[in-house]
């Protein structure tokens, strides 16, 4: 999925370096998790998570002030949101990890009108499977979950709707136990409960058009056995660097540039104590990092912090999941809102000017275009995440989900 899963898959490469795991076939329990049009929540989150009241996270509330209608409902929807108590979630009974990073996600692409959910880009056989999870109690699996959003279709016509997103997609994987002993993979969802010690990735994707220079909002939240996790957030730059300077935003959004500057002194730079730096990117990935990623392995041995010499006192220790569903969780708020802020922005201008394109001539648009595809082909053919899923669920359902959910070339 990203860089974070390179490196999670080499550690779980040393982990399970012989396991082959076999293929669950499709049972009812799969057909339990499946989306359709008329059904814009998980069942699995809704059937193993008890109902919580909606909430946004008091650091993700938009500040632009634009009168579009998408964006002012957004406001609305935070203004009222924003007085009601933060949703605990992760990590525990009912939704994994990084359900509660998706959720809140996915409730706000739908909510800003830019996309609505796809059943056409998402075969019923790829939505979603699970494999035994070894090492854990009898019936565990690793489901996976997998969930498109494309430009909404207008009312009536076979025509698309204008917007500067052309698509999101995520791949959710969780550890799921069985709730009792009778529990197996073809009962129903309400029946199973999260691991927090097993593995947990959450592969979130935001595709600008492909006409646009504007950045890839990529997202690789991983979790594996033995309380290691690897987390990269970043407006992924389209644009080749010129001169080794990286150009992330086009010259009309250029003002986004100190805004997200702002977020990663706050959310990166100054919580280096809790979420150190994950270490060198590879040369060929370089080309789509931003200076402002976030980027960071967390273990549960290193969050010991060091004593204080002066008093001789140890600060409290700091848990991993603690750590996730608090300081990651504020930092992934803060970097989506701040880029579906900017599409709002984009989707706005465009209304008034009757247009996408941020490039002024043919030639920058073949450049902007070529970096699209540059991205797909990079990330499609490198995908770190590969050996994991093809032991999971086996080659073809991997290369079939790489190739054709999650990489898809336009």
């Amino acid at each position: 999925f990203g860089y974070a899963a390179l490196a999670a898959v080499l550690i779980y490469s040393r982990h399970f370096p012989t396991q082959s795991l076999s293929l669950v076939p499709p049972s009812n329990f799969h057909s339990k998790i499946l989306y359709n049009s008329n059904q814009k929540t998980s069942k699995l989150r809704s059937d193993t998570t008890p109902r919580r009241t909606k909430s946004v996270h008091n650091t993700c509330i938009f500040c632009h002030q634009s009168n579009d209608n998408n964006l002012h409902e957004f406001q609305k929807q935070e203004e009222k949101q924003s007085k009601l108590s933060n949703r605990q979630g992760g990590g525990g009974g009912g939704g994994g990890t990084y359900r509660r990073f998706v959720d809140y996600a996915w409730e706000k692409i739908l909510q800003s009108g830019l996309l609505s959910d796809s059943d056409d880009m998402l075969p019923e056989e790829l939505a979603t499977n699970s494999s035994p999870a070894r090492g854990f109690p009898e019936g565990s699996i690793v489901n996976i979950e997998l969930r498109c959003a494309t430009r909404p279709s207008s009312e009536g016509e076979r025509t698309t709707t204008k917007s500067p997103l052309r698509l999101a997609r995520y791949a959710l994987l969780e550890t799921l136990a069985p709730t009792d002993a009778t529990t197996t993979a073809t009962t129903t969802c309400e029946s199973f409960q999260s691991i927090p010690q097993g593995i947990h990735v959450l592969n979130l994707v935001l595709f600008p058009d492909v006409s646009l220079a504007l950045p890839v909002l990529g997202v690789d939240l991983v979790t594996l056995p033995g309380g290691k996790h690897l987390m990269a957030i970043d407006f992924q730059p389209i644009l080749p660097p010129q001169e080794n300077v990286v150009t992330v935003f086009p010259q009309p959004y250029e003002h986004y540039k100190t805004r997200l500057e702002t977020l990663h002194q706050k959310y990166v730079l100054d919580q280096r104590d809790v979420m150190p730096w994950g270490g060198d990117i590879p040369p060929p990935a370089q080309r789509f990092f931003s200076p402002y990623a976030l980027w960071t392995r967390i273990q549960e041995k290193q969050k010991m912090e060091e004593e204080d010499m002066r008093t001789t006192t140890r600060r409290r220790r700091r848990d991993c999941q603690s750590i996730i569903q608090k300081e990651v969780f504020d930092a992934f708020c803060a970097y989506f809102d701040l880029y579906l802020e900017m599409m709002l922005e984009v989707n706005h201008n465009d209304d008034e000017n009757d247009t996408i394109n941020t490039t002024p001539n043919r030639e920058e648009n073949h450049v902007v275009q070529q970096g699209h595809v540059d991205y797909l082909n990079y990330r499609r053919d490198n995908d770190p995440a590969r050996p994991m899923l093809t032991r999971l669920y086996g080659e073809d359902y991997a290369e079939s989900v790489i190739r054709d959910i999650l990489f898809q070339m336009i």
